[in-house]
């Protein structure tokens, strides 16, 4: 059996890693200089997630071969350490990952079913470096959605806009702000849906915190954010269980108390 390297090990002392991941996301982005290019976020087995991209001389190819939810194996490849500063930062690892002309990659066959979704407490949202750092991923009932509203942005052109609320299983509320194109996908799926049995799935949300009320932009207007009603994954099987419990406990007592 081939061995291959952790991505939690990678760093950018060494050239020869060799790394077994799968695509989690991909977006096409602008660098600086002003050429097109790929950006990713990896993930290997064990849930370890990295950033990486590729630039205009080889984002077709890496378009090509490194489709998402893909898992692949990545050799010579470069790494570069992470900046704190660079907004496109999109991971907790200290590193990140540059594709280049000699950089090798092939099919592997998936070595998890996992959808790599770890939700952060409501609390810690608040908190550094989560409140602008990196994006995160929330579940919570949608107790809440009002209704698309019309502003006008900063260059003159009209922006659409929604507020929701969504809710924890220890009735901590947070208020969420979307914009764009973003709030008008998201009230397309919430209408009419809100209520125990709603539990949205928000992944990859760039946290921007304004007094009571998160504010939530799709990732530079280019679909890397995702919301979700009630997804068919294990996390949100779990968290309906406890609601419906939990619910089932309330009435309960309820009848105790009336006895």
């Amino acid at each position: 059996m081939d061995s291959y390297d952790a991505v939690r090990d990678l760093h950018a002392w060494r050239t020869d890693w060799n790394i077994d991941i799968k695509v989690l996301r991909r977006w096409f982005i602008v660098h600086r200089n002003g050429n097109p290019g790929l950006a990713f976020v990896f993930v290997d087995e064990h849930g370890s997630k990295i950033y990486g991209t590729c630039g205009a001389t080889c984002y077709e190819y890496f378009e090509r071969v490194c489709p998402k939810g893909e898992w692949v194996r990545l050799t010579d490849f470069r790494l570069i350490r992470s900046d704190w500063k660079r907004k496109e930062r999109v991971t907790k690892h200290k590193s990140q990952i540059t594709l280049n002309s000699e950089t090798k990659d092939s099919r592997i066959r998936p070595l998890s079913e996992d959808p790599f979704m770890n939700f952060v407490d409501f609390d810690e949202i608040y908190n550094r470096p989560y409140n602008h750092l990196y994006p995160v991923n929330l579940i919570g009932v949608l107790v809440n959605v009002g209704e698309l509203l019309t502003s006008e942005s900063s260059d003159g052109s009209a922006e659409k806009s929604l507020k929701f609320t969504i809710k924890n299983l220890e009735d901590q509320t947070v208020n969420c702000l979307a914009h764009g194109d973003f709030a008008v996908d998201i009230k397309n799926q919430t209408v009419g849906v809100d209520g125990p049995v709603a539990i949205c799935v928000l992944t990859d949300w760039v946290v921007n915190k304004c007094q009571d009320e998160i504010t939530i932009h799709d990732h530079e207007n280019i679909g890397f954010s995702r919301f979700f009603v009630t997804p068919p994954i294990d996390e949100v099987l779990i968290y309906r269980k406890k609601i419906w419990e939990r619910i089932k406990k309330t009435m309960e007592d309820a009848g105790n108390h009336g006895m």
